[in-house]
């Protein structure tokens, strides 16, 4: 608690001697996360008179993260929050005047339906993270909870899958690690007791696991609420299990054709990656082979290109974090139009590397995930460490039941078995089928793999 100027003078010396002994010995300066606890949940004023002043001006600038509730932040920006755009105001405001990097307004004192929290990190980047309200009065901690578990995943905390090591595995960035603070403050929430009289204190839990506390990010507060995108149609039957990705409509029309003639249960979906071809040359590709797709009576999955998937009735479209949402600080601009993608029908796959991505690709609520890359993998190059099976098994705890999980990156057929087992549905391969010397011996040999 840094109820007056002294106390707060006190940290702040204590900090800057841990950073000039980093600097010393040549070691990262630990993360520092500040909230500033200056206001109760009643309303009670916790902090004397001046020590705003001094936190603002000596301490939030040494901080990577500032964490203030509502009422706090319009304190903190001398303004009433009565909207979203406030809200991204008041944090503006937050992060100029304490010249601190990164700031998150917490809003699940507010009167929604939702707990809608805004990030401002230091790049401009803006993401809304959403959950459901929980109808309970126990909710006593929830914003000390937040900042301690945003502490200690930023520390590289480790899960409770064994070996799940968040630097190791899951790609982290601060975005990632807010993402799994909330998730765990939110299940607290569920778990929360009422303990004597008043409300009682949320639940300290395990490391985060359940889906129905995974939050979904958004751009704009509207788009993780009522404007909320999908859901999309459900895979349905057969669903997906090996997922070859293909170059081009000729091998559509060659794995079409094996797949059918051996009557193959497991292969029964295929998606399309071209490159390096005009506008022209691209739509006549992806064209040609939505018309092989149905002749052979194989379900197609566009990758990136959603007009031309439309236009010429593909089974679903897949698309990457890059295509999803952009956003540079002043609105949104999404690359994939997914109210037409929606509107026309077809499936959707995202997909996913880190707990951010996650919340991002859940926000829009799709027809399938991804996640790779599983292992190290040659097929092209990727910034992401390899998340193995443990992240397959995170993931999928992470995932509603009824939304398939599709591992991909390097996984050959010996690999199948666990991954399967681990608790992903598909399998999404690119050179074990087109780099194979017998494309349909590999297709038989994967086809086996979910007839065990």
């Amino acid at each position: 608690m840094l109820g007056t100027a002294d106390v707060v003078t006190t940290v702040v010396e204590e900090i800057r001697d841990i950073f000039a002994e980093a600097k010393r010995t040549n070691k990262k300066a630990p993360f520092i996360v500040c909230d500033p606890v200056m206001v109760a949940t009643t309303g009670a004023e916790l902090m004397e008179r001046g020590t705003q002043d001094v936190m603002v001006r000596d301490l939030f600038p040494l901080c990577d993260i500032v964490t203030p509730n509502l009422k706090e932040a319009e304190k903190l920006a001398g303004f009433p929050i009565k909207s979203p755009k406030d809200v991204a105001r008041a944090a503006a405001v937050i992060r100029e005047t304490g010249k601190c990097k990164n700031v998150l307004i917490k809003g699940g004192h507010s009167n929604s339906a939702y707990m809608q929290d805004y990030l401002l990190q230091d790049d401009g980047e803006v993401t809304w993270l959403t959950t459901p309200k929980v109808d309970t009065a126990n909710t006593h901690g929830t914003g000390c909870t937040l900042s301690s578990a945003l502490a200690a995943v930023s520390a590289g905390g480790t899960g409770t899958t064994p070996g799940h090591s968040l630097n190791r595995n899951a790609n982290p960035n601060l975005a990632s690690h807010v993402v799994l603070a909330k998730a765990y403050v939110h299940q607290g929430i569920r778990a929360g007791a009422q303990i004597g009289k008043g409300p009682g204190p949320v639940g300290q839990t395990y490391w985060p696991q359940e889906h129905q506390s995974f939050p979904w990010a958004t751009p704009t507060a509207h788009e993780g609420a009522e404007g909320r995108y999908g859901p999309f149609p459900e895979v349905g039957s057969p669903g997906i299990q090996l997922l070859p990705v293909v170059p081009n409509a000729e091998w559509v029309d060659k794995l079409g054709k094996i797949i059918t003639e051996e009557k193959m249960t497991s292969a029964v979906h295929v998606q399309i990656r071209p490159k390096g071809l005009t506008r022209e040359q691209l739509e006549m590709e992806i064209k040609k082979a939505c018309d092989l797709s149905r002749k052979h009576g194989i379900k197609l999955w566009v990758n990136d290109h959603w007009d031309l998937a439309i236009k010429h009735k593909a089974f679903g479209l897949h698309v990457g974090q890059e295509d999803l949402f952009k956003v540079d600080g002043k609105g949104c601009q999404t690359e994939v139009d997914l109210q037409e993608v929606h509107k026309a029908g077809l499936r959707l796959g995202v997909s996913t590397h880190n707990y951010h991505e996650l919340a991002k690709g859940l926000a829009i609520r799709p027809s399938y995930v991804s996640l790779g890359p599983i292992y190290p993998t040659q097929s092209k190059a990727v910034k992401y460490h390899p998340q193995t099976l443990e992240g397959i098994k995170c993931w999928r705890s992470l995932t509603p039941p009824s939304m398939p999980l599709v591992a991909i990156g390097g996984i050959s057929m010996e690999d199948a078995e666990d991954i399967i087992r681990n608790g992903a549905e598909g399998i999404a391969v690119i050179g074990a089928v087109v780099g194979a010397k017998d494309v349909g011996a590999a297709l038989r040999a994967w086809d086996k793999k979910w007839l065990k």
